[in-house]
């Protein structure tokens, strides 16, 4: 056995100690013990190490980067070599993938809930075996191992403000984007929470080959939300900062009615959130029309909230229909408004020209 393949098993067998004594030692022991038989079913410590896959390169799972069938054992020894410096450590861990049935698979089966021993650990707060478990896998796809309600361990770790698991799911390679049952991601429970440290954590990630944030900011969740919508419902103006600042879409529509955050902020008489959104935010559109093609200013008549409406024309806003959209809803046969919608956008036209003549 090389000296290279000497140095893994010892790392290996390392690993595996730390999360047995981690256990040992969490107040975890005997539930952890019993369900996963570690004494009674699992193989001794000398057969678990006897099955490492470093001492049979043949078995490496193909990457689709290299191929252990064309490529002799001398060969792949040189690219695995040569590409450490550009492969991040999570992506190089796919070449070593243990056997079915090894020891981590056990750790990572999912019980009646739906949960790992690494989400248990996480609900616990047991530190020493949430550590030893994302050292433990081999690669990524176990962390994003999801529960019957569809949560991965990134999103119990927020949901617990455990911001030090965050950071360590995250460095792990664990898919930040991952959306629960209710398509959260956990960008989307950290904004829910008010929790700033998470949201910080999870929006610096950075890929530098693609030279982009790991995180994508703009998904909705199963109400048609964004996390920067969300903000903006919670009137957190530091969340809304925070988000903006990174790069966060100020003008996204939700997915239900089009509502931009301005939207909903003057439907609510948000003055605060107003305030910050047309004064702080760069590349801001005060006129973003909602589906039923209605501005913010237009919704601050409608809400009889005629401050806010010289507030918004003061800003930019545009206080009146044009000519040409009068021709256009006119002419058009087709159009999908409803009696409804023309009958708030009379009313909008004449507090309009009460406006003018006052």
């Amino acid at each position: 056995m090389s000296t290279y393949e000497e140095e893994n098993n010892i790392a290996r067998n390392e690993k595996l100690k730390n999360v047995e004594e981690s256990y040992t030692d969490s107040g975890f022991h005997s539930g952890f013990q019993d369900s996963c038989e570690i004494q009674s079913d699992c193989k001794s410590k000398t057969d678990i190490r006897g099955n490492s896959p470093y001492e049979d390169k043949e078995n490496l799972v193909d990457s689709g980067i290299i191929s252990s069938g064309n490529v002799s054992k001398p060969e792949l020894k040189k690219v695995m070599r040569e590409t450490s410096l550009y492969v991040p450590e999570f992506l190089k861990n796919s070449f070593r993938r243990p056997q079915q049935h090894s020891l981590v698979d056990k750790y990572f089966e999912r019980d009646d809930d739906g949960y790992t021993k690494l989400h248990l650990a996480i609900i616990h707060g047991v530190e020493n075996a949430i550590n030893a478990l994302i050292r433990l896998v081999p690669d990524s796809s176990y962390l994003n191992i999801r529960s019957f309600v569809g949560q991965t361990a990134l999103h119990l770790a927020v949901l617990l403000g455990q911001h030090s698991t965050v950071k360590m799911l995250i460095n792990a390679g664990i898919d930040i984007n991952i959306r629960d049952n209710r398509c959260d991601t956990a960008l989307h429970l950290a904004c829910l929470m008010g929790d700033i440290q998470s949201i910080e954590i999870i929006i610096s990630a950075f890929d530098p080959l693609k030279k982009e944030r790991l995180v994508n900011m703009e998904q909705w969740n199963y109400d048609g939300e964004t996390c920067f919508y969300i903000s903006c419902k919670e009137r957190n103006i530091s969340m809304m900062s925070v988000l903006a600042s990174n790069g966060a879409d100020v003008n996204a529509r939700e997915g239900r009615s089009g509502y931009t955050a301005l939207h909903k902020a003057v439907e609510a008489g948000a003055t605060d959130v107003i305030k910050f959104l047309c004064e702080e935010c760069k590349d801001f559109h005060i006129d973003t029309e909602n589906y039923s093609g209605l501005t913010a200013f237009q919704i601050s008549l409608l809400t009889s909230q005629e401050n806010l409406a010289s507030y918004l024309i003061t800003n930019g806003g545009t206080p009146y229909f044009t000519q040409e959209e009068s021709d256009n809803e006119t002419d058009d046969a087709d159009s999908d408004l409803s009696d409804d919608d023309d009958f708030e956008k009379n009313q909008i036209i004449s507090k309009i020209a009460g406006i003018a003549v006052n």
